[in-house]
C-alpha cells in the first residue's frame, strides 16, 4: 500500500468521527436568541470619585485608625471601593454604583469624627 492510499483511509475515517451526530462537539457556539434586543442604554450619571474630610480641624481623619475608616466604609458601602488617604487628611473614594454613591453623600460621622462627603471637583 503506498501513502496516498493510507492517508485516504485516513482522512475517510477521520470524516466520518466528525460527521457523527451522537457525539457532542468539542467547542459549541453559544448564540444570542434573534429575537433578543441589547440594551445599552447608559447608567444614569452619579460622582464616581467622591471626597470625605473631617468637620472639625482638631479632629482630623488622619488620626483616626486607617481600619477604622476602612470598616465603616466596607459596613456602608462594602468591599467594592477604593479609597485612597490625601496629604492634606482628606480620603479620596472611588465606587461603582449609583447606590454607594448616595450611601456615600449621607455619611457623618466616622469613629468619633464629625465628616462631610462631596463629589471630587475635578475627576
Amino acid at each position: 500500500m503506498g501513502d496516498t492510499s493510507l492517508w485516504r483511509i485516513f482522512t475517510s475515517m477521520h470524516m466520518d468521527t466528525q460527521k457523527n451526530p451522537d457525539r457532542p462537539q468539542k467547542r459549541s457556539r453559544t448564540e444570542r436568541p434573534r429575537n433578543e434586543v441589547l440594551n445599552f442604554a447608559p447608567e444614569p450619571w452619579f460622582p464616581k470619585f467622591l471626597m470625605i474630610y473631617s468637620d472639625d480641624a482638631s479632629k482630623s481623619l488622619n488620626k483616626l485608625s486607617p481600619f477604622i475608616v476602612a470598616r465603616q466604609l466596607e459596613q456602608l458601602i462594602g468591599k467594592t471601593y477604593i479609597a485612597k488617604k490625601q496629604k492634606n487628611g482628606d480620603v479620596l473614594v472611588e465606587i461603582q454604583t449609583k447606590q454607594q454613591s448616595v450611601a456615600l453623600l449621607s455619611l457623618k460621622n466616622i469613629g468619633e469624627v464629625t465628616v462631610s462627603t462631596t463629589a471630587h471637583r475635578t475627576l
